[in-house]
């Protein structure tokens, strides 16, 4: 998890695709962000990329070649890497690989 602060919030994110986990007000302490209950849903704020929702069969062409691509994309399930990280933000950085390259 990385955490980055300034003097009203305080604000938690998992490298796990890069998700926002926490917003919290540092006087009274309120949550702003989806609790992550797995009940309901297990996710906080996902970033969805390289789409949002899914595809006609989960499938799309590039360059004349199909790929597949499941619904909302392949960067929530990957490993961010913290590219920059001061007290009032962070970026992460996404590096490709073997399985971003097949889709």
């Amino acid at each position: 998890m990385v955490e980055i602060w300034n003097d009203k919030l305080s604000v938690t994110i998992a490298k796990a695709g890069a998700e926002l986990q926490h917003v919290k007000h540092k006087e009274n302490g309120l949550e702003y962000m989806w609790s992550g209950d797995q009940k309901y849903w297990g996710k906080h704020s996902p970033v969805l990329f390289p789409i949002v929702g899914a595809l006609k069969n989960n499938e799309y062409i590039f360059g004349g070649k199909p790929y597949e691509l499941g619904r909302h994309g392949f960067a929530r399930e990957k490993e961010f890497q913290v590219y920059e990280h001061g007290e009032t933000s962070v970026s992460f950085r996404l590096d490709s690989d073997e399985e971003t390259f097949k889709v």
